[in-house]
């Protein structure tokens, strides 16, 4: 039963012994025109399956587990596995700092909304739960401090108002920051500069980011990190009993239940433990009922459905919408390609309608084509449903299909633009965000293995191998330990804390990034390849051995109000000596051989597949 947001505001007053006047006076000149805009808004979603149209939240939220992970700090780290269903109760048992991690597709974004909405119905946490899409601050002029201000005071008031800051050094909030690897690279690393400084100041408030694996957010300081569970046998049919039944088709229920549960299926079924991609399948499932062997093929099957068979499947009677533009499909598809590479390199995940229409401006005399541009927006949003409008600004359904369409464009160019386009773009966009996205990757392998072995895997190992060229092994230990631990935070906790700066040393990054996504692709468990990041080993030996020593010595740097260790810093007989006594040798010696075995395997591959290709050229009648 939901509480109504008058008697959540009553409640949560009456709480506030100390601090009363502050939350009642930010009831009266915002916040509480904040809570109800944001309450209405959440209570109701737009999921893949409904993307035509809002639904009850609960109708179609499903509670997923998350759980923390066993590391290197085992004494530290203890592991603890939550139900989200009743996920305030639980979540902030061990920190107030908490990051929710999870591929995509995962149900991150649902889980934030949900903690919000849960918040609201229920004053157990003691808290006013505030929701912040960081993609916002993208577009915001301001910095994240002055988004918070005027989220909270819904731009009734002015930034600096004394109000908040008494409010928010009182810790009356709970800030669920939403996809922290949707910040836009250029902001990215300011913006985490301000939500440390912003946990500093404000330490008495409850935080919970967001974000997929490999955005550096599980580096954040004091952050405990769950992760988001994979859907089992078990919930796989309870998920697809929550979102067919919101539908009332009991009918497609019982036949893809019985399709996933065939024999002939099971090497395949792993696919649907993602959310995202169950979603695809029922979405599917009337057109293409059988389960894909290749992720690509569940995007091409999703993009066919949108674009010719959307409304057959979502309205009854086969109605469909009229398109304004009068475009076929195949015109359709050109644009959103298009549109979806230059979005995917200019970071941007959302965009408003002069964004929108300016990038189809520019597209259309490329494609040669003939249309209105407010006619081909509303097709695309409307008719389509291939871009999402929500509120004010458009999204693609999920920023995988953004992906999936960006790497449908560059496959069919040819090697001259393939080769900048993987060889530089990519390698420039990964390296601002530092580190390699394995959605990404695992789509380039099934889409365009060749080229993007050879323009860009083998392009930044090689680069890699090559500056080892020459060098001594002390030298070559020394420099993987500076790539390992670009800086290393100092002030707070004295483990897993690190400060991504911008460094020499990133594009080797990019190397065990992709080396890290190459060899978890190839055995598909994570358990299998954790030997390859040798940093938590790293981080455990500084925290507990030696940094304090270091610290006395004062091989310190302090950057933005953060005091951290660099090992540029320290002498190179000092990182020497380290390696040797704490036998780090051994780990990255394997490092450095698993780096060159990949190389060598690219090759092979790459030789072999270039030979079939030749062979089959080959063939003539007389053959």
């Amino acid at each position: 039963m939901q509480l109504p947001l008058s008697t959540f505001k009553a409640e949560i007053i009456s709480l506030f012994r100390d601090g009363k006047d502050e939350i009642v006076n930010l009831f009266d000149i915002g916040l509480e025109d904040y809570l109800e805009n944001h309450y209405n808004k959440l209570s109701f979603t737009n999921t893949f399956l409904f993307s035509h149209e809002k639904v009850k939240f609960y109708d179609v939220f499903f509670p997923l587990e998350i759980e923390t992970r066993k590391s290197w700090h085992s004494a530290y780290d203890l592991y603890q596995k939550i139900n989200s269903l009743n996920l305030i109760e639980s979540l902030f048992t061990r920190s107030k700092y908490v990051a929710i991690i999870g591929y995509a597709g995962s149900g991150k974004t649902m889980l934030a909304k949900h903690l919000f909405l849960e918040c609201c119905n229920s004053t157990f946490l003691k808290k006013i739960p505030i929701y912040i899409e960081l993609r916002t601050l993208n577009s915001f002029s301001g910095g994240l401090r002055e988004y918070i201000y005027s989220v909270l005071t819904s731009n009734k008031i002015k930034p600096n108002s004394k109000i908040i800051e008494r409010a928010l050094s009182k810790g009356n909030f709970t800030f669920i920051l939403d996809g922290y690897d949707e910040l836009r690279s250029d902001i990215l690393e300011k913006i985490t500069i301000e939500i440390e400084q912003f946990f500093d100041e404000f330490h008495k408030n409850y935080f919970v980011l967001t974000s997929r694996p490999g955005s550096n957010v599980e580096n954040l300081s004091r952050v405990i990190c769950y992760y988001v569970d994979p859907l089992n046998n078990d919930t796989i049919n309870s998920f697809l009993e929550k979102q067919l039944r919101a539908a009332n088709d009991d009918e497609l229920l019982h036949k893809i239940i019985e399709t996933i549960e065939d024999r002939k299926n099971f090497d395949f079924k792993s696919y649907l433990s993602n959310p995202l991609l169950l979603s695809m399948f029922i979405l599917t499932y009337s057109k293409y009922p059988d389960i894909p062997k290749l992720k690509s093929k569940f995007y091409g099957h999703v993009l066919d459905t949108l674009i010719t068979k959307h409304d057959s499947i979502s309205k009854k009677g086969g109605f469909k919408h009229p398109r304004k533009s009068h475009l076929a499909n195949e015109d359709f598809d050109n644009i959103l390609k298009s549109f979806a590479y230059i979005s995917f390199f200019e970071s941007r995940y959302d965009f408003d309608s002069e964004y929108l229409k300016e990038r189809l401006k520019f597209i259309k005399p490329k494609l040669n084509l003939t249309f209105d541009l407010d006619d081909v927006a509303y097709d695309l949003s409307v008719s389509l449903s291939v871009i999402v409008l929500d509120g004010f600004s458009y999204r693609f359904p999920h920023r995988t299909l953004q992906d999936y369409l960006t790497i449908l464009f560059i496959k069919d160019l040819d090697d001259k633009a393939k080769e900048v386009i993987y060889g530089e773009k990519l390698i420039k966009y990964f390296e601002r965000y530092k580190t390699v996205d394995l959605n990404f990757v695992m789509l380039c392998l099934e889409m365009d293995k060749h080229s993007f072995y050879k323009f860009f895997a083998k392009k930044i190992i090689g680069d890699f191998i090559s500056g080892l060229e020459g060098k001594s092994q002390d030298e070559i230990f020394i420099q993987i330990m500076k790539d390992l631990l670009e800086g290393y935070d100092v002030t707070r906790s004295i483990f897993n804390q690190v400060v991504w700066a911008n460094t020499p040393h990133k594009k080797a990054k990019l190397v065990y990034s992709l080396l890290y996504s190459l060899e978890f692709l190839k055995t598909k468990n994570p358990s299998l390849v954790v030997d390859l990041n040798i940093k938590n080993r790293l981080l455990d030996i500084f925290g507990n051995k030696i940094l304090n020593d270091i610290k006395k010595k004062g091989y310190l740097i302090k950057k933005d109000r953060i005091e951290y260790l660099s090992l540029d810093n320290l002498p190179d007989e000092l990182i020497l000596k380290l390696i040797h006594n704490y036998k780090l040798n051994n780990p990255i010696t394997t490092l450095i051989e698993r780096i060159q075995s990949c190389n060598i395997e690219i090759d092979t591959m790459m030789s072999q597949e270039t030979q079939n290709i030749h062979s089959i050229w080959d063939f003539s009648d007389e053959n």
